[in-house]
């Protein structure tokens, strides 16, 4: 397998998805690079690369407990914890949560890249639920306070494998 020589690149940061051994991958680096010294070279499993991609918001590493949502003119802070579920139309997204509904102009891609990775499972294709708020789930909908959401038949397997349960 042959190396791209146009590696994606985001800030300071080259990926590089490949067969050949390190030496070889530094070799090729050092003629691309400004300060090929510089240059650490990690190893990653496949799979763990395609099941958990980089997001360019990651490199903040300090939690984020709360986000801020445009409401009548003000910026909105809303405690992620308070989030219950979410739902996607077209570029709108809803956000249910403790203090009520909240619509936003914002793509779902947009708004979950916002949030902590692994709080919402996806239920359906319109649908995010925040896995600490599930109450009751069966094979066609997820209970969350007295809401009753549809799941489809693939996410349904999906979160079975994730949860823990009994019978």
């Amino acid at each position: 397998m042959r190396i791209n020589p146009f590696p994606i690149q985001f800030q300071n940061l080259i990926i590089v998805y490949t067969s050949l051994p390190k030496t070889e991958i530094k070799k090729i680096l050092s003629s691309v690079v400004k300060y090929p010294r510089e240059l650490e070279i990690l190893d990653f499993d496949h799979a763990t690369f395609i099941h958990h991609p980089l997001r360019q918001n990651e490199q903040n590493t300090e939690s984020q407990d709360e986000i801020f949502i445009r409401e009548n003119g003000w910026l909105k802070k809303i405690l992620i914890t308070n989030i219950n579920w979410i739902k996607v139309e077209g570029v709108y997204t809803h956000l249910s949560c403790k203090e009520g509904l909240h619509t936003l102009r914002n793509t779902a891609k947009c708004v979950l890249n916002k949030l902590p990775i692994g709080l919402f499972y996806q239920i359906h294709k319109c649908y995010y639920v925040n896995r600490k708020k599930v109450e009751a789930i069966n094979s066609h909908s997820v209970k969350i306070g007295d809401n009753i959401l549809p799941i489809g038949r693939t996410y349904y397997k999906t979160i079975l494998q994730e949860i823990a349960h009994l019978g």
